[in-house]
């Protein structure tokens, strides 16, 4: 749980130097020596050991002079603050708890195709003490002083692997490493010269499959045991892999002949079933479920959920714990143990890994602040981005400076509570005016009302008039949506000021929760200001007073079924529309014609007049690049579509004009607030490009035929961002201005119908 990387280093950078160059001679003369070690004892290997290449794994100091392996992609490290001591710790373990693999074995209860349980069977809804798995690990007998086979899976550091040979006599050692990184850090911090040494005096015969995570385990001890009979081997799982987890749990389940027969079933995580690579072992024997103990919080965090919120009392009132099972130490502190493969999510001291959790995000926090940057001519003049760009020279002028977790927090987002303990820290430091605590796993909630005082924290967030938003089970796919309805309710600009708690790390939801961040970031970015509300509200008022008809309520009742057949084409500025022109062409008698945006003119000069323009800009650039076309008389052909905030001049230049309002907007707000929201319909997505206006409006309307055409939202080459018969361009074909010199074209992703290309700077915001 304690893998953040900044946990593991000191502060103060000059302390930090020296411990790393007191150790610096140290790894050198392992490695040293290391290599004249394996040139003796395993040439085979002496490449790997010889030429150390890392691509997102390294060996690293800690503050406390240990080393460890950080994967320095994500900032983590793979074992906990002590690596010693955790490392040593299982091996303890699994002395007590072995796993034995005999392969005559026809006692073990075959379990079918499937070597797990279903994870909502009954049986695994009762209870660690029920489990199956956790029986047999209990019935296991003490490791032996001499061995004939054991099976190591996973070196990391290589200290296990140490203390086995050094104080066991084992004949056969076969050991698997799927990561060579991890191996190659092992040659820089573990003296495998007296490993090895040992190893040659004992006569153990050593096996390192590195690059094999132990797929073919039953291969190859099949191979083994025709050179050198055995009846039995022990299983020592250094780490978890999806592999490893397999294998051990298959040859738990059944016996060594079917795993030979059937092969060894692999079985993929999922967000629920995740296992952080390391995990430290705690002595499972002494720990019991919390349904025979008395758990002092769990009535009293009910009693207080149905008085706040009655759904989540009633869920978890009577819960069964589907993967994870939440268990009591000696010391009546929550943990949480997972059903298959008996990890343990926290240590033995689960508290004090919740306190040194929170104060890490307290010392380095994550605000995912406003994104100032406005690059653009037009809005230039707005008080909001004059503001800005004075911003902006004072934010470069100052050095960036690591800002504690203020006392008074504004927003907060927690992704993550696992047994809770955090929260502690959270309440007992810090006031909170509005938080929003995402918990993926029910589990990991369930486990929460038995370890914190949940019951005291809803009535303090009561007492002091502060808001808390709850999301249980949610994987991460509907919560941006979710999250962002709730800074709606209390206004979007309350974003600028959250911050970003993730309590744990699960590999499976990072891309959820940097989706996340990512939308809500954009969302800041285009949220909305001060000159945005004002002349909003100003356009608003004028197109009402002047009688232009808005979309009313369920519009959709009062079209006909031959009606919504109708085919609508969408026309879009994108390059491709000058390949599509001919086709608008042949169609258009068929089919209601919309020109979005910039469209207009590559239209016109193809003699193609669209039944309705589409505009959403409440800036006046809207009339003016109209007004390029220069045919008057041609506009008062088409009706204008747009949102309540068009600027009136642009409302001039069309035939007719209709409007809907947009959600979420002060103009939106103040206007309905007068005529009444039940009257009016609320476009949710009408934004950032015409199109989505466009899309949403007759979406909402009914229309159940459209087709896009030009609408790219992107391009392949940079000089042809557009229609090059549109206003982007001179008669002659060249563009009107350097377009790269004024966008950001250096972004690149796969496209959907062709190789990569260049998106549209708010492409992940308008796929929503």
């Amino acid at each position: 749980m304690l893998k953040d990387i900044r946990l593991h280093i000191e502060q103060d950078e000059e302390k930090q130097s020296e411990i790393e160059a007191n150790l610096a001679a140290d790894i050198k003369r392992i490695h040293a020596r290391n290599i004249q070690a394996f040139s003796y004892h395993i040439p085979s290997l002496l490449e790997l050991v010889q030429h150390v290449q890392t691509s997102n794994a390294a060996l690293i100091c800690n503050k406390f002079g240990e080393k460890n392996i950080v994967d320095y992609g994500n900032g983590r490290t793979l074992y906990g603050l002590n690596p010693l001591q955790e490392i040593d710790k299982q091996y303890q373990e699994f002395c007590r708890f072995p796993q034995k693999v005999e392969l005559a074995a026809d006692s073990i209860v075959e379990q079918g195709e499937d070597s797990d349980q279903d994870e909502n069977s009954d049986a695994n809804n009762l209870g660690l003490s029920t489990s199956a798995n956790y029986q047999e690990y209990l019935s296991r007998t003490a490791l032996p002083q001499d061995i004939e086979v054991l099976v190591v899976l996973g070196i990391g550091l290589g200290r296990h692997i140490q203390s086995l040979i050094a104080n066991h006599n084992i004949r056969h050692l076969v050991v698997y490493e799927p990561e060579v990184q991890y191996f190659q850090c092992s040659v820089m911090a573990t003296d495998w010269e007296n490993m090895l040494d040992q190893a040659k005096a004992k006569k153990t015969s050593i096996y390192l499959q590195v690059n094999k995570d132990g797929r073919d385990i039953t291969a190859d001890l099949s191979e083994l045991n025709q050179h050198f009979a055995f009846e039995q081997f022990y299983l020592y799982q250094h780490y978890h892999h999806p592999i490893f987890d397999s294998v051990a749990a298959s040859l738990r389940d059944h016996t060594w002949q079917y795993c030979v027969t059937n092969g060894i079933r692999v079985k993929q995580q999922s967000a629920a079933n995740y296992i952080p690579i390391w995990t430290q072992s705690i002595a499972l024997d002494t720990v019991e479920d919390v349904e025979k103990s008395d758990s002092s919080f769990f009535k009293n965090n009910i009693a207080a959920f149905k008085k706040y919120y009655p759904a989540i009392a009633k869920e978890f009132e009577r819960y069964q714990s589907k993967t994870w099972n939440t268990v009591l130490h000696a010391d009546k502190q929550i943990n949480l143990i997972e059903n298959n493969t008996l990890a343990c999510w926290h240590g033995d001291d689960p508290k004090t890994e919740g306190e040194q959790n929170f104060a890490n995000f307290s010392r380095y926090p994550n605000k995912d602040g406003l994104v100032l940057g406005y690059k653009g001519t037009k809005l230039k003049h707005y008080l909001h981005y004059q503001f800005v760009a004075e911003t902006e020279k004072i934010l470069e002028e100052l050095e960036e400076e690591a800002g504690q977790l203020p006392e008074e927090i504004k927003s907060l987002i927690v992704f993550g509570i696992g047994t809770g303990y955090q929260l502690d820290s959270l309440f007992a430091n810090h006031r909170v005016e509005n938080l929003f605590i995402c918990e993926p796993n029910r589990d990991f909630f369930y486990a929460s009302l038995h370890a914190i005082d949940w019951a005291k924290y809803l009535k303090q967030i009561d007492d002091s008039g502060a808001r808390l938003y709850l999301n249980i089970g949610d994987d991460g796919t509907h919560l941006f949506r979710d999250l962002l309805n709730q800074f709606y309710s209390i206004g979007p600009y309350i974003l600028a000021n959250t911050y970003f708690y993730q309590s744990y790390y699960n590999s499976n939801l990072v891309s959820a929760v940097a989706q996340l961040r990512e939308q809500l970031q954009v969302v800041i970015s285009m949220g909305e200001y001060y000159d945005h509300a004002r002349y909003g509200i100003a356009h608003t008022t004028e197109t009402i007073s002047r009688g232009y008809p808005f979309l009313i309520k369920d519009a959709a009742k009062k079209l006909s079924y031959q009606d919504k057949e109708v085919p609508i084409f969408l026309v879009g500025n994108g390059p491709s529309l000058d390949k599509s022109i001919e086709t608008i062409k042949e169609w258009k008698e068929q089919a209601i014609v919309i020109s979005c945006g910039t469209a207009l003119m590559p239209l016109y000069k193809n003699g193609i007049v669209p039944d309705f323009h589409a505009e959403i800009e409440q800036n006046r650039s809207t009339f003016d690049w109209i007004c390029r076309i220069g045919d008057f008389d041609y506009l008062k052909k088409i009706s204008l579509i747009s949102c309540n905030g068009i600027h009136p001049d642009t409302c001039d230049l069309f035939k007719d004009v209709y409007l809907a309002f947009k959600e979420g907007e002060s103009s939106t707000i103040s206007a309905l607030t007068i005529l009444g929201r039940e009257n009016y319909e609320e476009l949710k997505f009408a934004f950032p490009t015409v199109s989505n206006f466009a899309l949403n409006l007759f979406t909402n309307v009914g229309f159940n035929q459209i087709y896009l055409f030009g609408v790219d939202l992107g391009f392949v080459d940079p000089v042809n961002h557009h229609s090059q018969q549109s206003g982007y361009y001179l008669e002659e074909g060249k563009e009107l201005y350097n377009y790269q010199d004024k966008n950001n074209t250096s972004l690149v992703i796969p496209g959907n119908f062709r190789q990569p290309f260049s998106p549209s700077t708010n492409i992940k915001f308008l796929k929503q």
